[in-house]
């Protein structure tokens, strides 16, 4: 049941709009398939910081963490305002300013998480969002505030909540002008929606369909469902966003029928018509 969970929210032009939950079994893997508590995810993250010790006794052997923490491949890479060093197991290893950081961030479509410890000073911060658009943002904007809170041993007073709001409005700010800039493209596809509908086969991948809902295109891969944008009219390109960030997906017509699609360099072809 999903009852006591919190549900996705996607942002529209229009505000944030509450969106279908996509978790099933079938797609309960541990690539964004994690469902946890604050309250889970502190003791979690109290594990990492004691190497395994929780509650008084090793609960986990401390040598895996120490394998898990370890540098194994040295970087120097400056993005998203991060100077990220290496690359643990599972952990980016990031020069904070205030010490050695291990993050690992992530999600699922319309979900957002940003996970990280200090190991020199014992602090962690976890943050999580049901928002994807800006909530990716948020939770690491979010976390850098409380990391200086901690810092400066002051509570986070009416100005520090003012910037941080003010940072979080920039981010939706941003996101609010691609929604504009997406809306404005073409939207009138070179063929009727009905020649883009049908069921695509990869062999490594799976099947892909896509129906007409609606007066809609909406695009189906196992559990996971994703309205169909146009991305390009003008080329014959659309745009889904099945698992989390959206690709275009480029169909290849024969005699006026969409006889394939390709995404992410993969190829499907058409099973049959619908």
């Amino acid at each position: 049941s999903t009852g006591s969970l919190a549900m996705p929210y996607t942002l529209t032009r229009h505000g944030f709009e509450r969106t279908r939950f996509g978790k099933f079994d079938e797609n309960m893997q541990s690539a964004g398939g994690i469902i946890t508590t604050p309250v889970d995810m502190g003791r979690w993250l109290a594990a990492n910081i004691s190497n395994g010790r929780i509650d008084g006794r090793q609960a986990i052997p401390a040598a895996a963490f120490e394998k898990a923490h370890h540098n194994y491949l040295d970087l120097d890479i400056h993005a998203h305002g991060e100077h990220q060093i290496g690359y643990a197991l599972g952990w980016r290893v990031v020069d904070a300013g205030r010490g050695t950081m291990l993050v690992h961030g992530g999600g699922f479509t319309r979900f957002a998480t940003y996970m990280s410890f200090i190991p020199e000073q014992r602090i962690g911060v976890a943050g999580m969002a049901n928002n994807s658009e800006i909530g990716t943002d948020a939770v690491s904007i979010i976390a850098d505030a409380i990391y200086r809170t901690i810092a400066s041993g002051r509570a986070i007073d009416q100005d520090a909540l003012a910037v941080l709001r003010a940072e979080v409005s920039n981010a939706k700010t941003r996101y609010d002008a691609e929604l504009a800039r997406r809306a404005a493209r073409p939207q009138t596809l070179p063929l009727p929606l009905e020649a883009y509908a049908g069921s695509y086969a990869n062999p490594d991948w799976g099947t892909l369909t896509l129906s007409v809902v609606d007066g809609k295109l909406v695009a189906r891969m196992g559990r996971a469902e994703s309205a169909v944008e146009v991305f390009d009219a003008s080329r014959n390109l659309l745009r889904i966003e099945l698992f989390g960030s959206g690709e275009v997906v480029t169909p290849t017509v024969d005699d006026g029928r969409v006889i394939a699609l390709e995404m992410s360099g993969a190829r499907y072809s058409r099973a049959h018509m619908p």
